[in-house]
């Protein structure tokens, strides 16, 4: 007992930042912290994110040992955002999935993951390096950085999933409907989001919009369109074990790369679960502040990486269909669609003010998908498609219409308001 004490005051002072507690933890785990002092001790906070973990990066004043990232899952600022992503995922999961992919070079070392005396932490490398970002996939190296994310997708993709399909991923549905207390509601999102064919991705974004502005049926006839356009015996259509919020945050390149052989490290397991290839692979086109998007040999890059990969981690693909670099471009549109509407359910809880951007979200998710689907029997519109992507295909001339319709119920809203005060 006195020892499960002890333990339990230990987290309670990592979520904390205490930096005793922080150094108890490490010299429990890691013998070489074992001469280390408190007054040693450099400790620096990081941000988690949406997933709102306490993570803290931590070093010495010598140098020595090298600096770690010590991370309590679901413990740090608590949000609408993080609430919400909590009560449909399981805490558990970042060290789990990382014990289980730790072996690949595209992960973060570790020294303390899944255990029992400390339940939700980890303690892993700090990878020295660059995040992920816009210029990397439009820059001059473009196409290696390309073709090496895509080789590290794939062999996440690739690996074995019976840790998953034997630990945390056996209640991923019942996890993912937990917080619908309706069960009308609950049985209806279960039948829509059809997780046998699509996993829990579809699942999470129908339980995300129940929650946000409450347009689940709105969201489900989109998302429905969407996800029909994978096939499942495809090579973006079939499920697998995937990070779940792939963007440029949550990857890393090491420092002691180059540009013709990138490095790439893959971070941040909150959102880890079973999905459609697709929605990893696309979310990573997903920009939402240069809105930069990247160029057909870029992505071409991507794919060709990505079916390298599959070969390399010994996948065979020769039973899928749509296994060509450029089936693969076009359904990481789909991926990327996917995402788009997942966004666009957050986008209440995170920016109340920004409301009326969801319905031009929505739209233009919308409008990209029929596109997509028209492209399978137009060969002009595919090519249209893979020069400018389906959202290029389609233009930004709907989103003023929308917005011009937003301001005039803006206006009229607030002359009503003053009306009522006079």
């Amino acid at each position: 007992m006195e020892g499960d004490l002890a333990n339990t005051e230990i987290v309670e002072g990592l979520v904390a930042g205490d930096s005793k507690a922080i150094l108890d933890l490490l010299q429990m785990v890691a013998p070489e912290w074992a001469e280390v002092t408190v007054g040693e001790l450099q400790k620096d906070p990081l941000t988690g994110g949406y997933s709102g973990a306490a993570l803290y990066k931590i070093s010495t004043s010598n140098a020595k040992p090298p600096p770690v990232v010590v991370r309590v899952s679901g413990a740090g600022i608590s949000t609408p955002v993080t609430k919400l992503f909590f009560q449909s995922a399981d805490p558990g999961m970042p060290a789990a999935a990382l014990k289980a992919w730790g072996i690949g070079a595209t992960h973060e070392d570790s020294y303390c993951l899944d255990d029992a005396r400390f339940p939700q932490v980890s303690v892993t490398e700090f990878v020295r390096g660059k995040t992920g970002n816009a210029d990397l996939m439009n820059g001059v190296d473009a196409p290696a950085y390309c073709r090496a994310m895509g080789k590290a997708v794939a062999w996440m993709h690739a690996q074995d999933t019976t840790w998953f399909d034997q630990g945390l991923g056996k209640n991923e549905v019942q996890t993912a409907v937990k917080t619908v207390d309706d069960p009308s509601e609950r049985a209806e999102i279960l039948k829509l989001g059809r997780y046998d064919t699509y996993g829990k991705y579809f699942i999470d974004t129908l339980v995300t919009a129940l929650k946000t502005d409450g347009c689940m049926k709105d969201v489900a006839e989109i998302g429905q369109r969407i996800f029909e356009l994978l096939e499942p015996n495809t090579l973006m259509g079939r499920l697998v074990v995937g990070h779940g919020d792939l963007k440029y945050d949550n990857t890393m390149i090491r420092e002691t790369s180059t540009p013709q052989d990138p490095q790439i490290v893959l971070i941040d397991y909150d959102r880890v679960m079973r999905m459609t290839a697709a929605a990893d692979l696309g979310a990573y086109l997903h920009d939402g502040e240069t809105k930069k998007y990247p160029s057909l040999a870029n992505r071409r890059a991507m794919a060709s990486g990505y079916i390298e990969g599959c070969r390399l981690a010994g996948f065979d693909s020769t039973s899928l269909g749509r296994c060509g670099v450029d089936d693969v471009v076009l359904d990481m549109e789909v991926g990327l669609l996917m995402r788009g509407l997942w966004v666009s359910t957050i986008m209440t809880t995170l920016f109340p003010h920004l409301g009326w951007v969801v319905e031009i979200i929505r739209e233009g998710v919308s409008r990209a998908a029929d596109q997509l689907e028209r492209a399978r029997s137009d060969e002009r519109l595919r090519e249209r498609i893979l020069q400018k992507g389906s959202a290029g295909v389609v233009g930004k001339g709907f989103a003023v219409r929308l917005m011009l319709r937003a301001l005039a119920a803006a206006v009229e809203s607030m002359i009503n308001g003053k009306s009522r005060r006079k």
